[in-house]
């Protein structure tokens, strides 16, 4: 046989020493978890199968995937990244296996080599071999250093010769492996594979073991043709169908498009039509341009010709007024009733301006009184005390007549009213400053009351500045925060009734600091500092180490103490020392029976005094005090809120903007009453003047003055004509423009109208001719809708109308194009609207396509499928079954006479429940075999007459997995084809199972042995079965010369020392060579069954290295080292 003989690996994972491992005819590895056991095996098993994938084994690492490059560059991993254990210039790495032949009596070496640059490019690497001798004493390296492969070729070449030595690519290295290790089946490499990576647990599937690890059934039932016959029949049958759908969207679509068109017609018909009904429009609307511009133009030569007379007559009537005037200038009785006119009006107006200064002063005082009587009113309503002497002054001056100014005592009375204003304006100073006290209060309060709501007591403000600053001084100091107690933040009330009495005797004494003992000194020197700049006289420091180290006593009962509940050490002494000697008592007879006591009404005893104490109206002890603190805050709020809304509305009726300082200007009263007299004397001189002017003639002005109004209002209204009649004309002459302008324009946009009446691309002359023209003179002939603009616009409802159906049509046309698009994957145009060419070409192909013809080679596709699946599906699963049960045989050859202890096993293999029909139709002798060689089967039944009467059910139910039906789902079909895959595999029709027998004959099986038990039970025939299965492959029991290597990783971890033995000795019986793999609480147990054993050590946990034992010597020193 060939034996492995060596393992030498060189800058592999860990092994970045020269390391060589002996290997015997039963080989330990074992070492400590991550040493690197895993890279030796996986080592041993890239060289043996000549795989550089898939071929690692799982557990060298479960957290990242391995590779060639990384066991090349010793990948190692830290804190999440990657790292590599050669990383320092260029290095060469080996794996090389040294094997024997003792049939032929010689050594030869396969291996894999590579050379490796610093920066991890691309590295050359070459599987090797070499004949005639082992690895050499130099392991391949000169110098300290590894040989590269130039190196290793010029070295081979005078180690073994030239024609000794062999490098080989990939594939050539797998060929030659089959060669080189007896000519071996491939399925010892799977077997191989399979024993180093597998974990055997509860999970195992025997039937599933069985088959992937003995039966090497290649051949599979090809549906390829199948496949193919039925695709042309589904292909066939589809186009029939397709062409028949096809069809009858393709005849909706153009149904739709049909109705689509006319519409289209219509609209350009009627685009022609409202053209020309605009083209009349503009005609009819310049031929009444023109009229009016005619008219218009005579109308301006006739105003302009009457406007000459009326000038002359405008002069004449000129020349009449200028005479009057000369004889009117030489009248002197003019002059003098002007004169005496212009005097009296003087006397008048000076007369007025005196009594109108008197009833302005008179007005000032009455209504100034008035509005300080209102004032002085709403001003006592809002608590404003008023001298009666001032509202009886008030009263006078609103009563006072016009003719009593002159006595009127105007400096006394403003003297008097000015002491009023400033002690008014006092009054509303004070309600104003209370107001922004009591907004400062409501702002406090609320600020409490969000304070109370984070559950932050309201404690005393020299108390927290005090806390704050010997917190922030302390941490300081010392490096570290340091916190600062209030004694009633540590503190909770046992009983509710017994919190006034609490609160209210330790009074200030509850805002004490505790502060921790090992700071009290320094805490001290603080506070002395700060204590006066704060005013922190409410809060004291507690010293906690003095109470403990003077006061040894405790609490009485029934005392006030014990109604403080506390988790804090402190704030219990502190607690205890106040209040552990005040006795608790509810009846005052009692207060004399202690030394102290106390009342709930907090009635004081002490000293032989009975002493009162008034109740703390806040609380701060335990969370109640918040609640209470919250309570007194939010009613303080309210009662605050009443009084701002109660001193706003004071303020505003006490405002002296409302009123004046006087009731009167002093220096405007004394003018105006120091002419009082003067108005009577100014009433008879007017009087006076009327007389003299009703004296004087003036019966000759008056006439002239007479007829000078009549010539006026006679040259006003020929002034008046003249001007009406020059804005007419100019308003006629700015027409005349509007209109001509209007008339250009209307002719450009005839000119432009008749322009897109006569455009060939949108209406040639054959269709204006043939359609445009005849529509429209049919159109007037029965039209009755009366005028161009209400035919034009009749035109427009009617295009707009058919636009809209139109737009309908071609959305369901649209609608249809792209559903017939999708549904049929087609890449015609759906937004083409001027004809429907490519869908109607496509109708004509498929009508001329042919498809019914289809029919005939559909039933033929259908014959030649089935024809073909009797054969290909019933031959091939016939024979699969056949060699499956052939190769199980075989392995029971080799396991007949092998015993484990007192039990043997054997691979069993029957009928699969549920499919016994299909199994005894596959197995019935009846069934024809057939030459597969011969071409396409030609019609040739597989069957005789007896066979496909006996097993028609079968044939059927099997021939419908392949012959779909109509009308099937994808989700139907697929599961149709899944169920097809499961008929063609041969092991559906088989049950695999274990069976072990003991010498009475009794049995159990391995399916049951896996779901009643763990452990041994379920790894002791896997191995037992694996061992087996390799020696057949290997054909041990012929004694051929092949390689018998087997590697367990792992080995006998759920198995006990009986077991293990046991099994060790079955192996050998194999004539195997097997490589143990085990976790070092194994060694004990498996060293003495080994020929050699070698342990992976760590220099560091990035390095390795292996030293080898013989026999009990390595159990010895394990042992000693361990």
């Amino acid at each position: 046989m060939i034996r492995l003989n060596k393992v030498y690996v060189y800058n592999w994972g860990k092994f970045d020493e020269p390391t060589l491992l002996p290997i015997g005819d039963v080989t330990l590895l074992s070492g400590a978890n991550q040493a690197g056991k895993s890279q030796i095996i996986d080592a041993v098993m890239m060289v043996l199968t000549g795989k550089k994938k898939g071929i690692f084994n799982k557990a060298a690492d479960k957290h990242s995937a391995r590779n060639v490059e990384k066991y090349l560059y010793g990948y190692w991993a830290s804190n999440n990244q990657e790292k590599f254990l050669r990383h320092d210039g260029f290095f060469t790495s080996y794996v090389v296996l040294e094997f024997y032949n003792d049939v032929k009596d010689t050594y030869f070496c396969d291996g894999f080599v590579a050379d490796c640059p610093q920066d991890h490019t691309r590295h050359a690497e070459r599987w090797m071999s070499f004949a005639g001798k082992g690895i050499p004493e130099n392991l391949f390296v000169l110098d300290d250093m590894a040989l590269n492969i130039s190196e290793l070729k010029r070295f081979l070449a005078t180690y073994v010769g030239e024609e000794n030595y062999h490098f080989y690519t990939d594939t050539e290295y797998s060929k030659y492996i089959m060669a080189a290790y007896g000519q071996i089946r491939s399925e010892y490499i799977s077997l191989l594979k399979a024993a180093v990576s597998c974990s055997i647990g509860e999970n195992l599937n025997i039937g599933s073991f069985i088959t992937d690890s003995i039966c090497s059934v290649n051949e599979s039932v090809d549906l390829t043709s199948i496949r193919s016959t039925i695709h042309d029949y589904y292909d066939l049958r589809d186009k029939a169908q397709s062409s028949r759908r096809k069809l009858e969207k393709l005849e909706k679509i153009s149904e739709a498009y049909n109705v689509y068109h006319e519409d289209a017609v219509l609209v350009k018909t009627l685009d022609y039509a409202i053209l020309r009904d605009e083209q009349k429009i503009l005609e009819k609307s310049c031929e009444a341009s023109q009229n009016l511009i005619e008219q218009l133009t005579m109308d301006i030569s006739q105003a302009k010709a009457m406007n000459e007379t009326r000038k002359d007559k405008q002069n004449r009537l000129q020349d009449k007024i200028g005479h009057v005037h000369e004889e009117l200038g030489k009248s002197d009785t003019e002059q003098i009733k002007k004169n005496l006119e212009s005097k009296r009006q003087a006397v008048d107006e000076k007369r007025k301006g005196y009594l109108d200064n008197l009833q302005s002063v008179h007005q000032a005082i009455t209504s100034r009184a008035g509005s300080w009587l209102m004032l002085l009113m709403e001003a006592e309503n809002a608590g404003f005390n008023c001298d009666d002497e001032y509202k009886e002054i008030l009263k006078n001056a609103q009563n006072i007549k016009i003719e009593d100014l002159s006595s009127y005592p105007e400096k006394e009375i403003d003297d008097k009213i000015g002491s009023l204003y400033q002690e008014l304006s006092a009054f509303h100073a004070g309600l104003k400053a209370r107001s922004l006290e009591v907004r400062n209060k409501v702002k406090e309060q609320e600020d409490k009351i969000e304070a109370l709501k984070s559950n932050q007591k309201q404690y005393p403000k020299e108390t927290l500045k005090l806390k704050e600053l010997l917190e922030k001084e302390l941490s300081k100091k010392f490096g570290k925060d340091v916190e600062i107690p209030i004694f009633a933040d540590l503190l909770e009330v046992k009983d509710a009734s017994w919190q006034a009495a609490i609160e209210g005797y330790l009074d200030n004494q509850r805002f004490d600091l505790l502060v921790p003992q090992e700071y009290y000194d320094e805490a001290l020197k603080i506070y002395r500092a700060s204590k006066d700049a704060l005013r922190a006289y409410k809060s004291g420091l507690v010293d906690t180490r003095r109470i403990r180290e003077n006061w040894t006593g405790s609490a009485e009962e029934g005392s006030l103490a014990q109604e403080l509940l506390t988790d804090n050490d402190d704030a219990r002494l502190y607690a205890d020392y106040k209040l552990g000697f005040i006795i608790k008592v509810d009846n005052t007879e009692d207060l004399y029976k202690h030394k102290c006591s106390i009342t709930k009404d907090l009635l004081i005893y002490k000293g032989f005094v009975t002493r009162g104490k008034q109740t703390s109206q806040t609380f701060y002890i335990g969370k109640s005090a918040i609640e209470q603190q919250a309570k007194e805050a939010a009613d303080e709020l309210a009662r605050l809120a009443e009084e701002k809304d109660a001193l706003m509305a004071s303020m505003s009726v006490t405002r002296t903007d409302k009123v004046e300082k006087c009731l009167v200007d002093r220096d405007f009263f004394d003018n105006a009453v120091s002419h009082a007299d003067d108005i009577n004397a100014l009433e008879e001189e007017s009087l006076e003047l009327l007389r003299q002017i009703g004296s004087v003639d003036t019966t000759r002005d008056e006439e002239l003055h007479n007829e000078l109004r009549g010539l006026s209002a006679r040259l006003e209204e020929v002034t008046e004509q003249i001007r009406l009649s020059s804005i007419e004309c100019g308003r006629a002459e700015n027409k005349i423009e509007s209109e001509q302008r209007k008339l250009a324009i209307a002719k450009d946009e005839i000119a432009a109208l008749e322009s897109q009446a006569v455009d060939g691309s949108r209406f040639s002359m054959d269709w204006r001719m043939n359609v445009g023209d005849p529509w429209i003179r049919e159109d007037s002939g029965q039209n009755r809708r009366g005028s161009l603009k209400k035919i034009r616009d009749a035109h427009n409802r009617m295009r707009q109308e058919t636009l809209d159906a139109s737009t309908r049509h071609f959305a369901l046309v649209r609608r249809l194009r792209t559903a017939y698009n999708q549904e049929e994957i087609a890449g015609f145009d759906p937004e083409r609207t001027f004809d429907n060419e490519e869908y109607e070409t496509e109708y004509k192909r498929l009508s001329e396509s042919g498809f019914t013809t289809f029919e005939d080679e559909i039933d033929k596709a259908a014959q030649k499928a089935t024809n073909e699946f009797k054969v290909e599906f019933i031959g091939k699963l016939k024979s699969n079954i056949q060699k499956a049960q052939e190769q199980i045989d075989a392995v029971n050859e080799v396991l007949s006479s092998k015993w484990f202890g007192n039990v043997k096993y054997k691979l069993i293999h029957e009928k699969a429940k549920g499919y016994e029909r299909f199994y005894d139709m596959f197995m019935d002798p009846n069934l024809v075999k057939v030459d597969p060689d011969l071409p396409g089967y030609g019609g040739i039944s597989i069957f005789s007459g007896f066979f496909e009467e006996a097993h028609k059910d079968e044939l059927d139910e099997l021939l419908q997995l392949i012959m779909d039906e109509k009308n099937l789902t994808t989700e139907q079909r697929l599961s149709r084809e899944k169920k097809l895959e499961m008929y063609t595999d041969y092991r559906t029709y088989l049950r695999l199972d274990l069976c072990s027998i003991d010498h009475s004959g009794s049995s159990k099986y391995m399916s049951d042995v896996i779901r009643d038990e763990s452990g041994s039970g379920i790894q002791t025939p896997y191995y037992i079965v694996m061992f087996a299965a390799i020696a057949q492959k290997v054909r041990a029991a012929q004694g051929e010369n092949t390689l018998r290597v087997v590697i367990l990783d792992e080995a006998f971890n759920k198995m006990d020392e009986s077991k293990i033995a046991a099994s060790i000795e079955l192996l050998k019986s194999f004539d195997l060579q097997p490589i143990f793999c085990c976790v070092p609480e194994k060694v004990k147990v498996i060293a003495p069954k080994a020929d050699i054993t070698n342990i992976v050590m760590m220099y560091t946990d990035k390095s390795s290295y292996v030293e080898h034992f013989l026999d009990n010597e390595a159990l010895t020193r394990i042992v000693e080292t361990a």
